[in-house]
């Protein structure tokens, strides 16, 4: 027998999801909460947007780039569609749009986890690109690096301490953590860290990071040198600044 989910059900789940997971929401100047959450499986994406104002608040689940939104209102007795009811109470919400964590192993970062979770024609759905420190051997690698997929490993890793926020450590570090543009030589951009950089208990190497794509065919990445030596770069220290 199925069970109606209606809308007053989840309004409460969804006030607990922008409580547990403050690294996913973003909040533009018009002052609405949002996030985008993932129901695993065949990777299906929604934006859960909060309405705070004066009073209780209000929700509104739409599904990506489809019509059918539903306002999740408390008491509400409006039924819910069950994939909408099921990525409240079981889906998997993405760090905000722009976001770069890095996996640390022995206090030193390994890697980074890069998010972009905003809707454009070049990038249609949400995407996270895994980006090795290209020095470590793929012995080294994490298995969900491999796979290439997201999921609950993540939070557990935030959780436990074993991926961090890199936004407060870069934002004090101007001048020494860049994007450099590899799109055309390995189908995607490549991180640079010109020197060691210490902070939150954790050391961020110097290197280069990049998606582990290119790096599993054998691709062979360009050096530290050449890329600070070349053009367009990108100082990453004044976006995580604003941020």
């Amino acid at each position: 027998m199925t069970t109606t989910v209606t809308a007053g059900d989840l309004h409460e789940k969804c006030g607990n999801l922008f409580r547990a997971y403050p690294l996913a929401w973003d909040e533009p100047a018009c002052g609405v909460r949002s996030m985008v959450l993932m129901q695993e499986g065949a990777p299906e994406f929604f934006i859960l947007a909060e309405f705070s104002g004066k009073g209780t608040p209000r929700f509104r689940l739409l599904p990506w780039r489809e019509e059918g939104a539903v306002s999740i209102e408390p008491g509400a007795a409006v039924p819910v569609p069950p994939r909408m009811a099921r990525v409240v109470t079981s889906g998997i919400p993405l760090p905000r749009d722009g976001s770069l964590f890095g996996w640390v192993s022995d206090g030193r970062v390994c890697g980074l986890l890069k998010f972009r979770v905003r809707y454009s024609r070049e990038q249609p759905v949400p995407r996270y690109s895994p980006m090795p420190l290209a020095a470590l051997p793929e012995s080294r690698w994490p298995a969900w690096v491999r796979c290439g997929l997201f999921g609950t490993w993540f939070w557990e890793g935030v959780r436990a301490g074993s991926i961090t926020d890199l936004a407060p450590l870069i934002a004090a570090t101007p001048r020494t953590v860049f994007w450099a543009r590899t799109r055309t030589a390995l189908g995607s951009d490549c991180a640079a860290v010109a020197r060691d950089v210490a902070g939150k208990g954790i050391i961020l190497p110097a290197g280069v990071y990049a998606y582990f794509g290119p790096q599993q065919d054998g691709a062979e990445i360009p050096s530290l040198e050449t890329l600070l030596a070349g053009p367009g770069l990108t100082d990453l220290a004044p976006r995580f600044r604003g941020a």
